[in-house]
């Protein structure tokens, strides 16, 4: 069994992805400098599906 990460699929992101956090068969992308997020249906890897980025409403902290 290989543990090495294979691309399956990508979506575009404009804005650039400054973080990343998976949860379920949603992937959440951050915008750092423009101030949004997007989240993608990630529930068919091969074709994952990005909606619009949507602006963030209070403090970003680049802590994790």
């Amino acid at each position: 069994m290989s543990t090495t990460p294979v691309l399956t699929g990508s979506v575009a992101e404009p804005l650039g992805a400054a973080f990343v956090a998976v949860s379920g068969n949603c992937a959440y992308t951050l915008a750092y400098s423009a101030g949004t997020v997007t989240v993608v249906n990630i529930s068919n890897p091969a074709a994952p599906v990005g909606r619009r980025p949507e602006p963030v409403r209070g403090f970003i902290s680049e802590r994790v």
